[in-house]
């Protein structure tokens, strides 16, 4: 695995790709915070959802959570050996992230009156508010 990274980091195009990724991690880090009190604050639509009208909220927080870090780890764990796949996984967080953002700009939604807020434990840590 180490023979992978090294012969990674001589390339050019992969040490371009790194720091691009570590540019974009910094802007997100700061922008997302700033993002979502903006998003907080705008004014949204509630859709029409007649499943909610049958159905009572259930706190699944933690299976979440459990499930989606799990993955994370699972497949941070099992690309670990292929630099390059890693760099292209960094990229390709950073234009959801984006895409993300975008899609919550153009359509905001009002959450229903009866949510359960999903607490994220981890980002929790960094983003407390």
């Amino acid at each position: 695995m180490r023979q992978a990274w090294r012969s990674a980091w001589r390339e050019r195009s992969f040490r371009t790709a790194m720091y691009a990724a570590a540019v974009a991690a910094v802007f997100l880090a700061i922008g997302i915070p700033v993002f979502f009190e903006h998003i907080g604050a705008k004014p949204g639509t509630m859709p029409f959802d007649p499943y909610m009208m049958f159905r009572r909220p259930v706190d699944v927080t933690w299976l979440t959570f459990t499930v989606l870090y799990g993955g994370v780890v699972l497949a941070v764990g099992m690309a670990l050996r292929f630099p390059f796949v890693i760099a292209r996984g960094l990229h390709a967080y950073a234009i959801l992230q984006v895409l993300r953002m975008v899609s919550m700009e153009l359509y905001t939604f009002e959450p229903p009156p009866d949510i359960i807020p999903l607490i994220d434990p981890v980002t929790a840590v960094f983003y407390p508010g």
